[in-house]
């Protein structure tokens, strides 16, 4: 016989107290109550939620869910996982681990959790009464949720995420980036880096599985191809002495240079009526990126956007209908994805995050747009109407730079091998140099980055995926004894750092509201989150008892000093970008969002000095300050290097050269003979089709 499908209640009332997972619900009273305390939720969310209780473990399709809880409204599918997502904020839930809500990818959501009546907890000499009411609600319950026969069965396991239905387009070694689809989505021009080399391509690939062709192949830098709205022309830029704005046509040898650009382009598109390109760029060193309306028929310019200082205006995109998406970016949290309205920008995001690329969906409704997620970068479905989102599941890597066109979705999977690399410095020398050091222990086939020496030097923390998730990691000082401390769930992970005491160390997370910081105890890997108001965390006080965090954007961001025993957090540098390090007398050694200057503030209010200047610095990496004296790696050529600064003498030693792509998060042991940095040791990219994308 086939199970009878409980009826969803039409108000939120209709489903009596009960428990969820490890939440207590009173749809009534609109509160839930369990580990995050007690929390009110409104309306239409709880009703939501009594929807998917009144159905545990079965689907509940978007259609259901729209007739029921907003049946007295006209609303699209937007609504729906805005408010699951929500939900799931308040329930502490995961989207991309789900314990409460799954996510049925096209169909509707899912409850996983288990749901109960709530025990009664009345006093004992009331029992004939208690035993009365529990009798009662769970009468009520049995009809909300339709139970014909009561059984006792496991707690729904979660299926598998509906992947995206991608195939790889491209499949060499080297690098495909930039894809591009033609306006009937038969062919894809994207941009192609052999191994060794530096110079990129522009290639031709049909859709359908045929061989790629070169379509501009010479000894300069070729980049950012986009087709004319009629398929007929490419628009690319091409680094020479300055960046040049080139237009092709498909069957021609020969291009046109359209205009040309002393800063660089951080992205181009054609707009609609096929006269007119538009080009995120600035028009002087140090001025904020806008975007430039560029006429095809003689180069002339015009801006549509005005960002201040803090910020700028990058990846623009255009729907069919001439609106122009774009993102503004505002410091190293990130930008917000945005509309242009007559030289405005409106947000449609709430929380600013890295994006590395977005398109329009074929009806205008929505932007599929590559954007950081709780693990990395995720694709994400935006609905324009509302600055709702849902994440597109792929299978593997990450996914960076969609584009859309005639039903199909191209984008670039991004495969990143990440080690972690030991050097120790020869004392004989003078100045010492580096002499490289194996660390097998380190080295993966998994990321592994953010190595830090503990204040005593033997022992070293680091961040790695080895174990399937981004967990901190404990060895010892040479590399042996191995193992995993922390047991995150699928959280993002950053910036490990030891408290000044070594038994502490904490770290940067994401969460369900956002990013957070973990204190993790270094003996049992058992922690705590610390609520860091939008901050994110930079390092220790030199006491132990607070932590620094950054909050804001450009000119709007400051330096907090931030206590763990839950007291207030005091500012101690506006505009502060970045914090260096705490010194003994309680200065702070910072950097401030627009400079390369290392600065001190002292204890003293007004005692701003600087510390190490910019132009001594180079363009510096990372920064380990030892002692009275600056360990830095800086970007020079082709390399990097390890300088060593000493304010006191003011003379800068080189310690060693490394790698282009290494020198990130550096770590000195604290007596100055080894040293710890990450970088990328292997990087692939390789373009990945979906057909019939119909989101």
């Amino acid at each position: 016989m086939a199970a009878h499908r409980s009826e969803l209640p039409d108000r939120v009332n209709d489903l009596a107290p009960c428990r969820v997972g490890d939440w207590d619900v009173y749809p009534d009273q609109g509160r839930l109550t369990g580990p995050g305390g007690e929390v009110r939720v409104e309306p239409r969310a709880m009703h939501m939620l009594a929807c998917l209780a009144a159905r545990p473990g079965e689907l509940v399709t978007h259609q259901d869910l729209l007739a029921t809880v907003w049946h007295d409204a006209v609303v699209n599918e937007g609504a729906l996982s805005r408010t699951v997502s929500e939900l799931r904020r308040f329930l502490g839930d995961d989207a991309r681990s789900p314990r409460y809500i799954e996510t049925i990818y096209k169909r509707g959501y899912r409850l996983l959790a288990a749901v109960a009546p709530l025990p009664e907890r009345g006093p004992r000499r009331d029992f004939r009464r208690a035993a009365i009411m529990t009798v009662a609600c769970l009468g009520l319950i049995l009809v909300a949720v339709g139970i014909v026969r009561f059984r006792p069965a496991p707690a729904p396991a979660a299926s598998a995420p509906e992947f995206l239905a991608g195939r790889p387009l491209t499949s060499t070694p080297g690098l495909e980036t930039a894809p591009a689809l033609s306006p009937d989505g038969s062919l894809v021009a994207f941009c192609r880096r052999d191994e060794g080399r530096t110079d990129e391509d522009i290639h031709l690939k049909p859709t359908d599985g045929g061989p790629s062709r070169p379509f501009v192949n010479s000894d300069r830098r070729e980049m950012k191809p986009v087709f004319s709205p009629d398929g007929a022309t490419l628009a690319y830029m091409r680094l020479d002495e300055d960046l040049q704005l080139v237009v092709q046509d498909l069957d021609a040898e020969e291009s046109r240079v359209l205009a040309e650009f002393p800063q660089w382009v951080w992205g181009l598109d054609w707009a609609p009526d096929g006269e007119h390109l538009v080009v995120a760029t600035a028009p002087e060193h140090g001025a904020p990126v806008r975007l430039v309306e560029v006429a095809l028929a003689d180069g002339s310019r015009r801006p549509l956007t005005s960002p201040g200082p803090a910020v700028g205006d990058h990846l623009p995109r255009y729907a069919f209908d001439g609106r122009l998406a774009c993102v503004r970016m505002g410091g190293r949290n990130g930008g917000h994805v945005c509309l242009v309205e007559e030289g405005h920008v409106r947000r449609l995001t709430t929380e600013a995050r890295y994006v590395s690329g977005l398109d329009w969906t074929a009806d205008g409704r929505g932007l599929v747009v590559s954007r950081g997620g709780a693990t990395g970068l995720e694709l994400h479905l935006l609905d324009v109407a509302d600055g709702s989102h849902s994440v597109l599941p792929v299978r593997s890597g990450e996914p960076w730079a969609p584009a859309l066109a005639a039903g199909s979705l191209v984008y670039e999977e991004s495969v990143v091998d990440v080690d972690i690399a030991g050097m120790g410095l020869v004392p004989a020398a003078n100045p010492p140099r580096a002499e490289p050091r194996a660390r097998a222990a380190l080295v993966s086939t998994r990321l592994d980055y953010s190595a830090s020496f503990s204040p005593d030097g033997s022992r070293i923390a680091f961040a790695s995926e080895r174990g399937g998730t981004r967990q901190i990691w404990l060895c010892n000082q040479d590399g042996g004894q191995v193992r995993q401390l922390t047991r995150f769930s699928g959280r993002g992970l950053e910036q490990v750092r030891w408290a000044p005491d070594g038994r502490r160390l904490a770290c940067v997370i994401s969460t369900a509201r956002g990013l957070g910081a973990a204190v993790v105890e270094s003996g049992d890997g058992s922690h705590r989150v610390v609520e860091t108001r939008g901050g994110q965390f930079q390092g220790w006080s030199r006491t132990g008892d607070a932590v620094y965090v950054v909050r804001g954007e450009g000119a709007d961001s400051g330096l907090w000093r931030l206590p763990l025993d839950g007291g207030e957090p005091d500012l101690v540098v506006q505009e502060a970008h970045g914090f260096v390090g705490e010194e003994a007398d309680g200065a702070v050694l910072y950097r401030l969002w627009n400079g390369k200057d290392i600065r001190r503030r002292g204890p003293d209010e007004g005692s701003d000095t600087v510390a190490f200047a910019g132009e001594d610095l180079g363009d510096w990496i990372s920064a380990d300050p030892l002692g009275d004296r600056l360990h830095v790696t800086c970007i020079d050529g082709d390399g990097v290097l390890l300088v060593r600064h000493d304010p006191v003498t003011a003379r800068a030693d080189t310690l060693a050269r490394l790698p282009r792509g290494w020198g990130r998060e550096l770590s000195v042991s604290p007596d100055g003979s080894e040293f710890l940095h990450h970088g990328i040791c292997r990087s692939e990219r390789d373009l990945i089709l979906v057909r019939d994308f119909c989101p």
